[in-house]
């Protein structure tokens, strides 16, 4: 249309004032100053939306980071309280599994000893109990008394047996134990693979990781071989329980109701005594105690009883004597099967166990101190890695828009203006000369050096964003290891357990306070809104690719600029060649 108009009133208007696209205006617009140029809309809403991404990756990587930070603090706390137990662990179970395996040995010899003089103290009290009205009825009521403290003091052995016994149990607090270590280094694990750096605190790491699995090894040897003496102990201690339940009934019989406090009065007290300091029976009847005991004076008048009353004491000492055959029965033929090797097993375990369980204490302690630092560099990283990222991508997009808007407004504006011999409009303000500057040095650099050099930025984006998917799946690796692990989360469940741990060692672990006051629950800052996790990694994803568009989009603009440069040049080149025949009114062409 332009071209038709043209051959048909060639002298109707001046060609600068007809061409009317990016860079150019009229002249007799001027002077109402209406700015005809095309702003960049596009790339200012890119520049935009890479400020509303980014801001957003910026707040969920700060407080990832930030759950970091008090990850690691917390890791530390709870390691130097698990590496201080380490070794009382250790020396419990040590000493329990010492005691039990010293039961297991010497607890059915002396069961089968005790038995064997409790029958004959018994067949000794019947008998006497029978002689009691006879001619020679004091030395039966002597003979009678004599059996009688006897079996009230063979009773309390047993019961000493018994205990030492039942102290061969499994310990749980050390299976506890050391499924707490196992959930905090398998919640950390995730986290010491991602700085390379850290060897030192991957391979103590690692050195945990190892070390408890030999006590689980050993743990499970425990197990197995405390598995098998068990249904020796529960027959020997339901034998136990049998003789001392006859001999109580007895007891109540035959002696004043206040025997107890008696005994503890003038003998002492028998059952403060463990199986390891327990003595053979015919040595223990020449003890202190034992002489104190034949003094103090408990039996009831047996003259003076009911017949009712001597037949039930019959009947007592009866049942008591068929539970000391039977008892005695069952310990000869465990002394006679292999307790013993199972016994040595046990005191072999026990020392490995405790060996390991010291070695875990000074491997708890570093490995605590390491993963400190580690975490914390690896939250440092991200922090600064991340927000390095985002600043050079958000300069390098308020860049790429400053030189659009130099495209759009300057360099073509100027192009335009030479190429009809006229002034280009003048920018001023601080602004206008920012624009400028930019663009003079990007356009003095090379186009295609910025183009470059935002292909680059994207590329780092892209890096950017996978570091950022590791490490939000490592966030996601501890948040699901620490769902398994409600002691590191929940405070009423970290501080019931630590208090039954410190009860097994016999110390404050937590010193009097909470796991939340001593700051211990490591898990429960990184069990926060997971979404956020992903709304973060959404939102670097698209900044990315629209930090990808704005090259492509760059390069729309400086060709267009060019085009109408090009486009400007040749009307003017018309216009200096074809002068206009005449003067006419200028007029706007629709």
């Amino acid at each position: 249309f332009y071209f038709h108009w043209r051959r048909n009133h060639p002298a109707r208007c001046e060609r600068h004032q007809v061409f009317h696209m990016y860079g150019t205006f009229k002249k007799d617009e001027k002077g109402r100053q209406r700015d005809h140029d095309d702003f960049p809309w596009f790339m200012l809403c890119l520049f935009m939306m890479i400020l509303a991404l980014y801001g957003m990756v910026v707040c969920g990587s700060w407080d990832v980071a930030g759950r970091l930070d008090t990850f690691a603090i917390r890791s530390k706390n709870f390691m130097d309280v698990m590496g201080r137990a380490a070794s009382s662990v250790g020396t419990s179970v040590h000493a329990a599994v010492q005691q039990g395996s010293m039961a297991l040995t010497q607890g059915p010899v002396l069961l089968q000893q005790e038995m064997e003089m409790a029958e004959k103290e018994i067949r000794k009290l019947t008998e006497a109990l029978g002689q009691i009205e006879e001619s020679n009825g004091a030395d039966a009521m002597a003979q009678y008394g004599h059996a009688q403290k006897v079996i009230l003091v063979q009773a309390a052995r047993v019961k000493i047996i018994s205990s030492g016994l039942s102290a061969l149990e499994y310990p749980e607090p050390l299976k506890a134990f050391v499924d707490f270590l196992s959930n905090v280094l398998s919640v950390t694990t995730p986290l010491a693979e991602l700085i390379p750096q850290h060897e030192v605190a991957s391979k103590s790491l690692h050195a945990s990781m190892q070390c408890i699995s030999a006590i689980q090894q050993e743990i499970a040897k425990l197990e197995s071989a405390l598995t098998w003496t068990g249904n020796a102990t529960e027959e020997l201690g339901s034998g136990c329980r049998c003789f001392i339940e006859n001999a109580s009934l007895l007891d109540n019989a035959s002696l004043v109701p206040s025997y107890q406090e008696l005994v503890r009065e003038n003998a002492g007290n028998l059952t403060e005594t463990n199986i390891s300091a327990l003595s053979n029976i015919s040595v223990f009847m020449n003890s202190v105690y034992m002489t104190k005991l034949l003094q103090t004076k408990l039996l009831k008048d047996v003259k003076a009883m009911a017949p009712e009353e001597r037949t039930a004491l019959a009947e007592h000492a009866e049942k008591t004597r068929q539970a000391a055959m039977d008892l005695a029965q069952e310990a000869h033929s465990q002394v006679a099967g292999s307790l013993g090797e199972v016994s040595a097993h046990l005191q072999a375990v026990a020392t490995d166990l405790d060996e390991l369980l010291t070695s875990l204490e000074s491997y708890s302690l570093a490995t605590g101190l390491l993963m400190h630092h580690l975490v914390r560099d690896v939250a440092s990283f991200y922090k600064q890695f991340v927000m390095g990222c985002l600043a050079v991508a958000c300069v390098m997009a308020f860049l790429a828009f400053f030189y659009a808007c130099y495209l759009e407004f300057v360099y073509e504006n100027e192009g335009v203006a030479r190429a009809f011999e006229t002034d280009p409009k003048e920018r001023r303000g601080c602004c206008w000369s920012c624009v400028r500057c930019i663009g003079y040095i990007f356009h003095f650099s090379g186009f295609y050096a910025l183009m470059l050099l935002q292909d680059a930025v994207s590329l780092m984006l892209v890096v950017m964003t996978l570091v950022m998917g590791t490490m939000s799946l490592a966030q996601i690796g501890v948040a699901a290891g620490c769902d398994n692990a409600q002691i590191l989360s929940d405070n009423a469940t970290c501080t019931k357990e630590l208090e039954r741990l410190g009860d097994f060692v016999g110390g404050d672990l937590l010193q009097g306070r909470s796991c939340q006051q001593s700051d211990m629950l490591m898990c429960q800052s990184m069990l926060g809104d997971v979404a956020v996790v992903y709304r973060t990694m959404c939102a670097a994803v698209l900044g990315t690719i629209v930090s990808c568009c704005i090259p492509r989009r760059l390069l729309v603009v400086w060709m267009s600029a060019q085009q109408n440069i090009h486009t400007a040049e040749v009307l003017a080149d018309i216009d200096r060649t074809k002068p206009p025949a005449g003067e006419y009114p200028a007029y706007s062409v629709p």
